[in-house]
């Protein structure tokens, strides 16, 4: 995780989590880049079809609970 948050996309790890990384980026920033060679190259290291749909499930409930709160703002602290 150091490696990921110190290098981001160039972090210096497995070729599994860079699979899992580089796809999961793509949704959260722009999820109709992610394409039919990202998902073969999950399913290349070892993901089926169930542990993709996960990802995508959790990558974009994030993505849009990120979203949410930015608009959202900070919550007030309650005195």
């Amino acid at each position: 995780m150091d490696s990921i948050f110190s290098s981001g996309e160039a972090a210096d790890i497995s070729p599994r989590q860079k699979a899992l990384l580089l796809f999961s980026s793509k949704l959260s920033k722009c999820p109709s880049e992610a394409t039919k060679a990202d998902v073969e190259r999950l399913s290349d290291n070892g993901l089926d079809m169930d542990e993709v749909l996960d990802l995508v499930f959790a990558a974009s409930l994030f993505s849009w609970v990120n979203r949410l709160s930015h608009v959202l703002g900070d919550p007030l602290a309650q005195s």
